[in-house]
């Protein structure tokens, strides 16, 4: 799930360039039997899709 909505949210910023460039900042919290590793290896597996 993460993975789709990272995503989501890195191919809306690719879409159009800005001269000045862009920040993506990444933050959370940990609810209950949240998995964090899970977590970001999804934002992880979405950034380098996107990295080029």
């Amino acid at each position: 799930q993460t993975y789709e909505y990272a995503k989501t949210i890195l191919s809306l910023m690719v879409k159009e360039k800005n001269p000045d460039g862009k920040t993506l900042i990444i933050g959370g919290g940990i609810a209950n039997f949240t998995n964090v590793a899970a977590t970001f290896k999804g934002i992880v597996k979405a950034l380098r899709e996107y990295r080029d």
